[in-house]
């Protein structure tokens, strides 16, 4: 992904999430490029803690989330991109 943990932590903290969010993990299994979700998962648990970072969660079921593949547009959303592949939302 070529984004390092430093860059990551800065743009979660840039858009003010709280330490007890709920985050939902989704990855575009083709935009991925071989990316292993499990590992990424864990690595952004480990690194983001306290938040809890959910892989794939059910629609509606949180409310911040990391998109790792194509650029995200949706209504009421505030972005905040972190690299080419990655993208932080809140869905407001």
């Amino acid at each position: 992904m070529k984004v390092s943990p430093a860059e990551i932590t800065a743009a979660v903290r840039r858009a003010a999430w709280p330490d007890d969010a709920g985050v939902s993990l989704t990855i575009d299994r083709d935009a991925a490029g071989g990316l292993n979700a499990t590992q990424l998962h864990y690595a952004l648990s480990y690194l983001l803690y306290p938040k809890q970072i959910w892989l794939d969660p059910p629609p509606g079921a949180t409310r911040y989330g990391i998109v790792i593949g194509p650029s995200v547009s949706a209504s009421h959303t505030t972005i905040e991109k972190v690299s080419d592949a990655m993208t932080l939302v809140d869905l407001k």
